[in-house]
């Protein structure tokens, strides 16, 4: 089957004072259609910036430097701005991280949505208004009608989050990227909008790359997780594989710092154990000589310094950058 998404050798540069900093270095992935896929890793690790690339909307002075992105038979990278008005929004929509920045707090919720139904499609207003209710019914948000008529403000963080949601679906795209969307949200609400998305996936028979920090969270709605580390994917494969048995030492890391939930009352007198990865996220702006995780790797070894290891399948369908797997 011929993926909907493919990703091969990736490179971005962002020049910032007198630095250039390069959030994707040689980076690849593949998405088949109506699959989901994870994204995991540090804060500067680049998955914000992949999503970005993706959608063409690197900040000013940011560019692609190598590599293809692949979406339907077209390579995004070589298409003019003005093809990829056509594809932004309509074929791909994108989910930002936190939905008061995404909405504009001085339009009401029914004028964004209704203006991006027109953008997207030749409608009247009034079919476009209909078309508005439904789709804020389709997110699940109770007296849609009513909704159109507030402004952001009005309304809490979840229903924010799910009117960006309405938003994204307007022109019923092929593929999602959602870039931390429950992150802001206590985890109650943030239960709901997996779900919801989880849901939607189905209805709308989208593809979706999930962009979240916590692995945890991406194993309750993707299918396919990968780890990026330093712009380069070190570790994909299934789900159940990837969070149940990990293989790099990376993954293994990120897991290991998820905390684990007490076995009955916690002691006063036995502090709290918290896992976390020794050291700090190399400058992005630099290229350490071989493995770039080997300064905060436990099984790091002289080796590790030489070249960088590639990624190779060790596993039917599960993938990793490791010299020591």
């Amino acid at each position: 089957m011929q993926a909907i998404l493919e990703i091969t050798g990736l490179q971005t540069e962002i020049p910032t004072r007198g630095r250039v900093v390069r959030p994707a270095r040689g980076l690849d992935l593949v998405l088949p259609p109506r699959g989901s896929l994870g994204i995991a890793g540090e804060s500067g690790c680049g998955k914000t910036m992949l999503l970005l690339a993706i959608m063409r909307l690197l900040p000013p002075g940011a560019k692609i430097t190598a590599g293809s992105i692949m979406f339907e038979g077209q390579d995004l990278v070589k298409l003019p701005e003005a093809r990829m008005r056509t594809i932004r929004g309509r074929r791909i929509a994108m989910v930002f991280q936190e939905p008061m920045t995404a909405l504009n707090p001085v339009f009401t919720v029914g004028s964004q949505l209704i203006e991006s139904i027109r953008i997207n499609g030749r409608i009247g207003r009034k079919d476009a208004r209909e078309r508005a209710v439904q789709l804020l019914q389709d997110v699940r948000i109770p007296d849609p009608t009513r909704r159109l008529g507030q402004y952001p403000h009005e309304l809490s963080g979840g229903m924010r989050q799910r009117v960006v949601l309405a938003i994204a679906l307007a022109a019923r795209p092929a593929l999602v990227l959602a870039d931390e969307p429950t992150s802001s949200l206590d985890v109650t609400i943030q239960a709901r909008v997996i779900t919801l998305l989880a849901e939607l996936k189905n209805e709308f028979s989208l593809s979706l790359v999930f962009v979240s920090h916590d692995l945890a969270l991406l194993s309750q709605l993707c299918d396919r997780i990968a780890v990026m580390y330093l712009g380069r994917v070190v570790e994909v494969g299934p789900t159940q594989e990837v969070v149940g048995a990990p293989l790099h030492p990376y993954t293994k890391a990120l897991l290991d710092c998820i905390p684990p939930l007490p076995k009955g009352l916690p002691s006063r007198d036995a502090p709290a154990v918290f896992h976390e990865i020794p050291g700090e996220l190399p400058d992005a702006a630099k290229t350490l000589a071989g493995c770039q995780f080997q300064p905060r790797c436990p099984q790091a070894s002289p080796d590790c310094g030489l070249a960088s290891p590639e990624m190779h399948a060790v596993r039917p369908m599960h993938s990793v950058a490791c010299f020591k797997v």
